[in-house]
Parts: structure tokens; sequence; C-alpha cells
């Protein structure tokens, strides 16, 4: 199996179960590992049989960044679930079989240690999920404290951002106004989060 790697990437964020932590971010460090095939995309030039690492990084930044998770066990299960999970339509996106992720929290123990998880999943992956005004709302994670989820809005079709809640896009077009983001030009997919 190929593989597509995301190294060191930093990021400031609110996670864990201190006080402190639910205040101040802290460093952390993560680096993802994506196997796929990659023949097609190697042989064809088309990266439609690969995964755009932009949006992977993107999606990975979101959910740690605004997700404000309570154990960094939930951040890689959620990290891995929108990684697995189908190509959504219009996505143009090859399926990633398997997801590694490697979190670490350089700066919590004072240099005595470097504490981390690795979370690792391989497709298929079954997310619950559910429908509402046509659009599909895929479950991440939801731990009661935080959760995550994905929504596949058909071309046309709104979601209505719950309060509570950050957004953003993951492909397509959309336009948000007043909370309701809305697909503009064919399918798209947005990443959404509990931020409180």
């Amino acid at each position: 199996m190929d593989r597509i790697t995301l190294d060191s990437i930093d990021l400031q964020c609110i996670v864990g179960i201190l006080p402190s932590e639910r205040v101040e971010p802290q460093r952390m460090q993560l680096a993802l590992s994506l196997d796929l095939d990659l023949q097609a995309c190697a042989e064809t030039g088309d990266l439609a049989h690969s995964v755009d690492y932009a949006v992977v990084s993107k999606a990975a930044r979101f959910l740690a960044g605004r997700g404000r998770f309570w154990l960094i066990e939930s951040l890689g299960l959620a990290i891995c679930r929108v990684v697995l999970a189908e190509p959504g339509p219009g996505q143009g996106s090859a399926q990633v079989q398997g997801c590694r992720v490697h979190i670490r929290k350089p700066d919590i123990l004072g240099g005595e240690a470097i504490p981390g998880v690795e979370v690792t999943r391989n497709a298929p992956l079954t997310l619950h999920e559910d429908r509402l005004d046509g659009c599909r709302i895929q479950r991440l994670v939801d731990t009661g404290r935080d959760a995550a989820w994905r929504v596949l809005l058909p071309d046309g079709a709104s979601y209505a951002q719950v309060e509570g809640t950050d957004c953003t896009p993951l492909w397509g077009e959309v336009a948000c106004s007043g909370g309701a983001w809305r697909a503009t030009d064919g399918p798209a997919g947005l990443l959404v989060v509990k931020t409180d």
C-alpha cells in the first residue's frame, strides 16, 4: 500500500482535562499517515486518484483548533474518521484505506517526557448518519462534552449552523449567510465542531 504523510503540524489549541488546559491554548504536534493506492494517480497525473493533503491538513487544524476536545484520544479518532470517510459527491478524492494520527503534547510535563496518542483505523468505515433538509450529517465523534460532524450538502441545500458550533467548508462552493451554509455550485462538504 502506498502512503501520504503529513508531519510536523504544529498547533496551538485547547485540549485536555486540567483546568489550565481548558483556558490556555497549548502547543501540540500532529503527524498523519494515509494509506491508499496511488498507482492510478502516478500513471495518469490525475489528482482525483489521490488525496488533497491541504484539505486533510485544514480538517485536522480545524478540529484541533476549534473543537476544544477534552481528550486527545477523541481528537485523534475524529481526525481518523474524517480522513477515512467515503469521499463525498464532488469531492474529487480517492478513498483512503488506512489512517494513523499521532498527537503529542510536548510541553505538558515540563520536559520530563513527551506524552502522545496514536490512533489507527482502516476503511471501510461506518459512521452514524442523520438526514436533515436533504443534508447528510455524519457523526465523527460525540462524547457529550465534545463533538464533530461532517455534513454533505447537495447542490442548493442549506445547513443551519447550531449555536455553540463552528463550521468550515471542506470542498465545493459554499456561502454562509445568517448562520446558514448553502452549497452554491454543486455538492459541497462542511466540517462542524462543538465549541463550548
